[in-house]
C-alpha cells in the first residue's frame, strides 16, 4: 500500500513538475516576441492622449539615425535637423495645446512629426507614402516596413532587435481588418486618403503614447492578444 502511494505521489510530482516547465517555457517564449522599452519615452501632458514623448525633434532625429545606420537592409536616410520642413505651426488640439508639424521627403516615404509648441517635445510620429509605392516592389515594402518600425522602436525606447517586431505591427494594421492598436502605452494607426489610383492613395502609419485609461475609452485593440491570435 504504502509503495503505491509513493508511486502516485512521485507521479504527480513528476506530472506537476513537467507542467510548470511548459508553462514557463511558453511564457518564456512569449516573452521573447513581444519588446519591452529600455527607456519608458513617455511623460506626462495636458494635450489630447494626456502624454507625449520625452524626446525633441532633435533627439529623435539622432536616435533615428544611428539605428538606421546600424540596421541591416534599411534605407540609409542620413537626416540632418535642415530635412525637417515646417508644414504648419501655431494650431492647437482639443485640449488647447498648441504643437507645429515638421516633415521630411525621402522620396519613397515621409516622416512626419507634431511637436508642442511649449515643451519642444513630440506629441506624435508619422511614416506615409503612397499604396502604389508601398506595392511597387518586395524591397520597396521592406524598406517602408523598416523605416515603420525604425520610427515606432525610436518612440518608445526600444533598441535595434524590436524594429521587425514593430515592421509587422506596421504590417498587420495594412493587411487586416484592424487599422489600430495598442501596445504598452502607445496607440499605432494606419490612416488612408482615397484617391482614383493607387497612385493617388496615401497611407500613414503614425505612433503616439496613449495611457491604458484611454485604450480603454477608445476600445483599442491590444496586440499581444491580436499577435497570439493571428501570428503564433
Amino acid at each position: 500500500m504504502k509503495k503505491l502511494l509513493w508511486t502516485v505521489l512521485l507521479v504527480f510530482v513528476a506530472v506537476f513538475t513537467c507542467s510548470c516547465s511548459s508553462t514557463e517555457v511558453a511564457e518564456t517564449e512569449e516573452n521573447s516576441i513581444f519588446p519591452t522599452t529600455e527607456n519608458y519615452n513617455f511623460v506626462e501632458s495636458e494635450n489630447l492622449t494626456e502624454l507625449r514623448f520625452d524626446m525633441t525633434l532633435w533627439e529623435y532625429t539622432t536616435r533615428f539615425n544611428n539605428i538606421n545606420s546600424d540596421k541591416e537592409g534599411s534605407m540609409q536616410l542620413g537626416i540632418s535637423m535642415s530635412d525637417w520642413e515646417l508644414l504648419e505651426e501655431g494650431n492647437v488640439d482639443e485640449s488647447g495645446v498648441e504643437y507645429d508639424s515638421y516633415y521630411f521627403n525621402s522620396g519613397k516615404v515621409v516622416l512626419t512629426a507634431t511637436v508642442e509648441t511649449k515643451s519642444q517635445q513630440i506629441m506624435n510620429l508619422g511614416c506615409g507614402t503612397t499604396v502604389e509605392q508601398f506595392k511597387s516592389s518586395p524591397e520597396t515594402q521592406s524598406d517602408i516596413m523598416t523605416v515603420c518600425g525604425i520610427m515606432c522602436a525610436v518612440a518608445g525606447g526600444y533598441n535595434i532587435e524590436s524594429v521587425d517586431f514593430f515592421s509587422n505591427l506596421f504590417l498587420d494594421t495594412f493587411d487586416s481588418r484592424e487599422n489600430s492598436f495598442w501596445y504598452q502605452d502607445s496607440m499605432y494607426i494606419l490612416t488612408t486618403e482615397d484617391g482614383d489610383s493607387d497612385a493617388e492613395r496615401t497611407m500613414l502609419f503614425r505612433t503616439m503614447p496613449v495611457g491604458e485609461e484611454l485604450r480603454e475609452q477608445w476600445s483599442l485593440v491590444d496586440y499581444r492578444t491580436f499577435y497570439n491570435n493571428n501570428r503564433l
